[in-house]
């Protein structure tokens, strides 16, 4: 028993290893493709990337200190709520105890002092303690203890607003020194738009390059379709032992679902509008869109949030030419959407995505402007209307 459970754990460890060193492979070939790419883009687009890559590190900082900042300005607003309890709380108890001590004090013929009581004097040795109930003797020094605690939970929850007072403060300044460095970045990469805008020759080599990328993309998809038939045939032959003798399992290939069923009430990938529709011009010389452009309906962070359109497994998830930061993910049944100009992504390759997963947000990597969602589909590697996929 012991040796078939070992034989077991080594059997999954292979599996486990195997799978890594298969992704591994994969994103080798992807990168490979990618830097392909790349050297045909020349000049103008590595610009672009720098700018971008300087451009998703600094948003990434100033979005880092903001959850930071939004997290300590939470606990302040908690500690402030826990002090107010505290003081009411510790309000509460005095006036009770000096209720039941006054009373006690006007039966023995004498002044209300509850101070001797808060003081330490012992609740026994009150004179005339004869007219003091024993539920109320019991009260007394149940109150002094819970007062006793509350002040010390008061006395430690101003120490800790104080100091948490004093780091939002420094997170704030730290704020407006990320976002100005974030600022400065956005504000390069525009120039370097209005630049090509306005110089003859740097806007054909742009619009040249965005031609290029369309072939370079065809060419990744299929390195992807390449992987994904690859993983198809490893499959079939599960369990069988390769020539030294060892057993690995693929990585899974099947996918939960048939987009296909799906057709023309699939949720788009962004709550948003379309801005360019499938087959539009940006520019007069510029190809036609293989996909649609959308605007968020909000440009707050959670109004970016982009989604899966419907189960699969994340394929490529890096930075691709003038598409900025792409993420391309398969649905099975040789269908594939791609996901361009996002300025963070949640997802690496390999991972399984569902129906309405958050996968990235939308933004202005490659050469976009302003916050948009380039979204496309693919069926059997050949462009398909995203808007006869997607409902409304």
């Amino acid at each position: 028993m012991v040796l078939l459970l070992s034989n077991s754990v080594l059997a999954a460890a292979a599996n486990i290893q195997g799978q890594l060193a298969q992704l591994k492979k994969e994103r080798l070939e992807l990168a490979q493709t990618r830097h392909a790419l790349e050297n045909q883009l020349g000049g103008l687009n590595r610009q672009l990337r720098v700018l971008d890559q300087a451009w998703v590190k600094a948003k990434q900082a100033l979005d880092a200190v903001q959850k930071e900042e939004r997290s300590v300005r939470s606990k302040v607003t908690a500690l402030k709520k826990k002090i107010q309890q505290l003081t009411t709380t510790i309000h509460t108890i005095k006036e009770r105890m000096q209720q039941e001590s006054s009373a006690v004090w006007r039966q023995a013929g004498r002044s209300p002092s509850w101070l001797d009581v808060l003081a330490g004097t012992p609740v026994t040795e009150i004179p005339h303690r004869q007219y003091m109930l024993a539920s109320v003797v019991k009260q007394q020094q149940y109150d002094r203890t819970k007062l006793q605690n509350s002040i010390k939970n008061l006395q430690v929850a101003q120490a800790t607003l104080q100091d948490k007072q004093q780091a939002l403060t420094q997170l704030r300044q730290q704020k407006k020194q990320v976002a100005q460095i974030a600022k400065q970045q956005l504000r390069a990469k525009r120039n370097l738009a209005r630049k090509v805008r306005s110089n003859v020759h740097l806007k054909k080599d742009r619009d040249a390059t965005l031609a290029l990328q369309q072939k370079g993309l065809i060419g990744l998809l299929k390195r992807i379709e390449h992987q994904i038939e690859a993983r198809k045939k490893a499959a079939k032959k599960h369990g069988k032992p390769d020539k030294k003798g060892r057993v690995v399992i693929p990585i899974p290939y099947n996918i939960t679902g048939n987009i296909r069923k799906h057709r023309g009430n699939i949720p788009w990938p962004l709550r948003g509008k379309l801005v360019a529709h499938y087959g539009a011009r940006l520019d007069q010389n510029r190809p036609k869109l293989k996909g649609v452009l959308i605007a968020p309906a909000s440009n707050s962070k959670r109004g970016r949030k982009v989604r899966a359109i419907a189960n699969g497994v994340v394929r490529y998830a890096d930075w691709f030419g003038g598409f900025g930061l792409m993420m391309i993910v398969e649905h099975g049944g040789g269908v594939m959407s791609i996901y361009a100009h996002n300025d963070a992504m949640y997802k690496k390759i390999g991972d399984r995505v569902k129906a309405g997963d958050i996968v990235s947000d939308a933004g202005s990597t490659g050469w976009i402007e302003r916050v948009r969602l380039y979204f496309e589909m693919r069926v059997s590697g050949h462009v398909t209307n995203p808007e006869k996929w997607c409902r409304g």
